[in-house]
């Protein structure tokens, strides 16, 4: 199960002026868990290693993706929900479609575009896949149920 989590926190910086202010931050993670509890857990512990100030965690949604896909070799980069679709031959000769979700991490859209297509063709072995649409989320880290931080 996939949950994304919203972390929300106030935080004391200080501007190039040199004044000291207090910023609202909204941190997204996205929790690969087995139910609701264990997300609000994840969170919560990442919350703790996050910041010394109190924070709330909420509210947590399920998200609608099959699997997720990290850039190992940039990190920072921001991840995109991408909607795919590929098809294959039934036995009487006919193409079905088959739709599936998931989460990649890339530079831009145009790039997650791309990667989730090159993904597809492996994960279905057909090149008859395409990237339908494609949407940036918050998400800011992955955090697995055996676990903290895995990405």
């Amino acid at each position: 199960m996939f949950l994304e989590a919203s972390i929300k926190f106030w935080e004391d910086e200080v501007t190039e002026e040199g004044k000291d202010i207090r910023i609202k931050k909204d941190v997204h993670v996205l929790c690969h868990c087995i139910n609701y509890t264990e997300s609000e857990v994840l969170a919560t512990e990442y919350g703790l290693d996050l910041t010394s100030e109190s924070f709330d965690v909420g509210p947590i949604t399920e998200l609608q993706i099959d699997d997720y896909y990290p850039d190992e070799e940039h990190n920072g980069y921001p991840w995109f929900k991408c909607k795919t679709e590929y098809s294959v031959l039934t036995e009487k000769g006919k193409k079905k479609k088959f739709k599936r979700s998931i989460l990649v991490q890339a530079i831009d859209s145009a790039a997650a575009s791309v990667r989730s297509t090159e993904i597809m063709v492996k994960w279905a072995y057909t090149k008859d896949c395409k990237t339908v649409t494609v949407s940036e989320t918050k998400i800011m880290e992955i955090l697995k149920a055996d676990k903290k931080k895995s990405v």
